[in-house]
């Protein structure tokens, strides 16, 4: 296991990258009902576990100002890459960067890992998520028909 200690970051309000601890459950879940409402309705059961699980395994990271917790950001590693799992930032917090720290976050743990490649994915109609991924060094690599429900969504990589 690498360990990385905690990022402080500064931008108009300061704020902190960690890992997820156990005690957060509770507001990860509330964040996750806020920026998946569709999906999470259904899928609470799940999402609790996957939740509980990445904590455990180090694969979860919240952003907190003055100790509470307005994103995350959760990942998971396959073989020699970094998958890059879902990001949400609360929007009284958006455009403040903190999104793009924590993918750089996420990067800087997969460097000392030595994975070799971070990998995502993004519904092809999000057009923010895909030109975020572009700018952030990613290129398009892959498709994927029907992966949540009907939306088809495109495989992006980015070599570390």
């Amino acid at each position: 296991m690498v360990f990385i200690p905690d990022l402080v970051m500064k931008s108009e309000f300061a704020y902190r990258i960690r890992y997820a601890k156990p005690g957060d459950i509770t507001d990860l879940m509330r964040l996750y009902r806020k920026s998946y409402p569709q999906w999470s309705v259904k899928n609470t059961k799940y999402d609790l576990r996957h939740t509980a699980y990445s904590i455990r395994n180090r694969e979860a990271l919240v952003t907190t100002i003055n100790g509470r917790i307005i994103g995350y950001a959760f990942f998971d590693v396959v073989w020699n890459y970094m998958h890059l799992g879902s990001s949400y930032v609360d929007p009284e917090y958006r455009r403040l960067g903190i999104g793009s720290m924590q993918l750089k976050k996420r990067v800087e743990i997969a460097r000392r890992m030595g994975l070799r490649k971070v990998i995502s994915d993004c519904d092809v109609n999000n057009k923010v998520a895909y030109r975020y991924h572009m700018k952030n060094g990613f290129r398009k690599c892959g498709y994927i028909r029907h992966l949540f429900g009907n939306a088809d969504s495109f495989v992006l990589s980015k070599n570390l």
